[in-house]
């Protein structure tokens, strides 16, 4: 996502929906700082009103819900499961559970090493003793004698480390029974609520010690989470119209361009409108709802561009946008794939000239069957297919400039290409 961003022609349908329409919208107006503003007002917003929702439902629960969701308490209360990670209790647990045996290897790696009449210890302070006395003689034996001492002294640290994990590992039947209560308690809760972490166990639990407490402290509650939700409202509702304004501001900008776009792509009486709804109410988005307008010919008025766009207009429309918003994204590397889907001719021309304008500023890799677009390529690369014994293998191949003439002739014409296609093929590239 930092590196490409891709368009095929699957994605010319997207300029039909409202989400893709206020994106465009949203990207010219700059407005990110507004919306992000917006964004965690709402989320503030109905996070309170769905806790307030459920406060006052725990208000009105009857006796009968009430001692059920005290039984759920009391079980989710059986254990202080605040502080403690399930994965350190079947750590501790897989530890104790296995203590006799680490102690038994201890046992065996301190007997092996220091304990035995032929310990390794001992055997190496003979090795010392009997070498000692020559280390004079020859220099190279002091540093065999110094290694051999060195390899003692590592003995004896093992031991001293041994000792310490044997001093831990004092198994007491009743910790084991308790940690695989504890374990089973938690794994039975999980099941049960359906959650997989005690944090979700934690959260239903404070939320049922909340629906049990008073009817006047819910009271009171409720009050004060109604007063501050009326306040979230105020905050949102203006952010809400700066939302509103930064949008209603861009869209001069975007019908003015893209309609010049269109134009220059062979639809001289194309026009392109924006129109705004409010809705009812908050949304994640926004209260504004944006629809694309779209006429083609003279005396049509713009209709959504869902419901009146051939192909061949919409994929004029796509690129239009996308040209308009390239500058804005991020990324340094644009792919169309087939975005000239349903144009040809001199409009295919022009469409590659509006994606060559692009490539100013982003590098650019369109995949293509027209011949119109394909000229204006810089550089070109082959696409073809070839099958083994066992295999289909795709070859992608750089071509020289003879080589260009001829694939675009091909695409005009056969394979081989004719003498007037390689002529008109040159002429195209021109």
């Amino acid at each position: 996502e930092h590196l490409l961003d891709i368009h095929n022609q699957f994605d010319t349908l997207a300029i039909t929906t409202p989400e893709y329409q206020l994106q465009v919208i949203d990207a010219i107006a700059d407005n990110a700082a507004i919306r992000n503003e917006y964004t965690q007002t709402y989320h503030d917003y109905t996070g309170l009103k769905s806790e307030i929702k459920r406060l006052e439902s725990s208000r009105s629960k009857t006796k009968e819900d009430q001692e059920y969701i005290k039984y759920q308490l009391e079980e989710l209360q059986r254990y202080a499961l605040d502080g403690i990670q399930k994965e350190e209790i079947e750590g501790a647990y897989a530890t104790l559970t296995h203590a006799e045996d680490i102690k038994q290897i201890l046992a065996k790696l301190n007997f092996t090493l220091l304990d035995s009449e032929q310990s390794v210890s001992e055997q190496l302070r003979e090795l010392i003793k009997d070498i000692s006395p020559y280390a004079d003689h020859a220099p190279r034996l002091s540093e065999i004698v110094q290694s051999l001492q060195e390899m003692v002294e590592s003995m004896r640290e093992i031991e001293l480390l041994s000792h310490g994990i044997d001093d831990t590992l004092e198994v007491s039947e009743g910790r084991i029974g308790e940690l695989q209560e504890l374990l089973d308690h938690i794994n039975f809760l999980e099941s049960k609520h359906q959650v997989q972490t005690i944090s979700a166990l934690i959260q239903i639990r404070d939320e049922y010690q909340q629906q049990i407490v008073g009817e006047y402290d819910i009271s009171q509650i409720l009050g004060q989470k109604k007063s501050k939700l009326t306040e979230l409202k105020k905050t949102l509702t203006t952010c809400g119209q700066k939302l509103t304004k930064s949008r209603m501001s861009a869209i001069p900008t975007i019908t003015k361009r893209i309609e010049k776009s269109l134009h220059d792509l062979a639809m001289p009486n194309a026009r392109f409108t924006i129109a705004h709804e409010t809705l009812p109410d908050f949304e994640s988005s926004g209260r504004d709802h944006m629809t694309f307008g779209f006429s083609a010919n003279k005396g049509i008025d713009p209709q959504p561009i869902s419901a009146v766009a051939s192909g061949g207009e919409l994929s004029r429309v796509a690129l239009s946008v996308r040209s308009m918003i390239a500058e804005l994204i991020g990324v340094p590397t644009l792919i169309f794939d087939e975005i000239d889907t349903g144009v040809s001719g001199a409009i295919a021309r022009r469409l590659g000239h509006i994606i060559a304008d692009i490539a100013f500023t982003k590098q650019v890799i369109c995949i293509t069957h027209s011949p119109q677009v394909a000229s204006i390529a810089e550089k070109h690369f082959l696409i073809s297919k070839y099958d083994t014994d066992t295999r289909t293998i795709t070859q992608v191949t750089a071509l020289d400039s003879g080589q260009r003439v001829v694939e675009i002739a091909k695409m005009l014409s056969t394979d081989p290409p004719s003498d007037s296609a390689l002529q008109n093929a040159r002429e195209l590239m021109e």
